[in-house]
């Protein structure tokens, strides 16, 4: 048996979580072990159905599984405040419509500021 398909994921069956050969031995529960530090003999002496492949497998799996593409965030084109349009531009003051919006971040605000009512594109009710 290769090792991708010692590996099984069924919903019904220890919440989803890979497991080992459809036992309800998650892959977790053997790098647990592992990391623990216990043998590879004594995880296959505690678990009589476990094979040593599954040990590789466990292991194989986690190594594909941390190995993931990192997205970066995209940042925004200016990063000052300057992008509100002035007051005498037919304009608001940010203060305010943002005062009480600090958690909002600075790309969000331009957008609001944009948007010329303050509400992010919503109309007021």
């Amino acid at each position: 048996m290769s090792e991708t398909q010692r590996i099984t994921v069924d919903p019904g069956q220890c919440g989803g979580r890979p497991c080992l050969r459809n036992l309800r031995i998650r892959v977790k529960d053997v790098l647990d072990l592992l990391a623990a530090g216990a043998s590879r003999e004594e995880i296959l002496a505690d678990y009589p159905l476990l094979e040593a492949g599954d040990i590789t497998s466990s292991i194989a799996f986690a190594a594909r599984q941390s190995d993931h593409p990192v997205l970066r965030v995209a940042r925004c084109a200016s990063s000052s405040m300057r992008s509100f349009p002035r007051r005498s531009q037919g304009g608001f003051r940010p203060t305010d419509t943002l005062r009480n919006m600090s958690q909002i971040g600075r790309c969000r605000r331009r957008q609001i500021a944009r948007s010329g009512n303050g509400h992010a594109g919503r109309v007021p009710s």
